[in-house]
């Protein structure tokens, strides 16, 4: 999912339970999000390896730094932010974007994803458009799953990461 992307300026840490997390931004939009990695490289090393020109700054993306630790803190909520998709392909855009309206808890087939984003038969696209995500959690990768199962989840953790988000997603929408 994390790829070196020049273009992230700047970046903002997030401490989660499951360990630290990176916001990464172009222009004050949010271009990419490195999940946390229990154990394993810290957030500070991973931004210097993906996000080489980013910067550390406080002020990045204030409103979605406030959105993501009332996520993790158990108020689940559709994530509202300005996206930077310059360089994407324009159909990855319009599924990630279709992507952020499922709601907390809740999980869309691919192909119940290629029809809301007006490509129905384009199942397997959607496959690509999230595995190529650099915006999970944001963009809410976890909360698709092929037709009989859980499909697949390419962030760090794979599929117990996947199963732990709903399952956290859906005990806080119980509340």
């Amino acid at each position: 999912m994390n790829r070196p992307d020049p273009r992230i300026d700047g970046y903002r840490i997030l401490d989660t339970p499951l360990g630290a997390m990176a916001l990464g931004a172009h222009d004050d939009r949010l271009r990419g999000v490195i999940l946390p990695r229990p154990g394993k490289t810290s957030a500070d090393d991973l931004v210097a390896e993906l996000w080489p020109a980013a910067r550390s700054r406080r002020g990045v993306l204030p409103d979605l730094v406030l959105q993501v630790r009332a996520y993790w803190s158990g108020r689940c909520a559709v994530f509202r932010v300005q996206l930077d998709l310059e360089g994407f392909p324009p159909f990855y855009g319009k599924v990630w974007r279709e992507a952020m309206r499922i709601p907390p808890g809740e999980v869309r087939t691919y192909g119940q994803l290629a029809a809301a984003a007006g490509s129905p038969a384009a199942s397997r696209a959607v496959g690509g458009a999230m595995a190529a995500n650099p915006m999970p959690l944001v963009v809410p990768c976890h909360r698709v799953v092929a037709a009989s199962s859980l499909g697949g989840f390419s962030a760090p953790g794979g599929l117990d990461l996947k199963r732990a988000l709903l399952d956290r997603e859906r005990q806080a929408s119980r509340v």
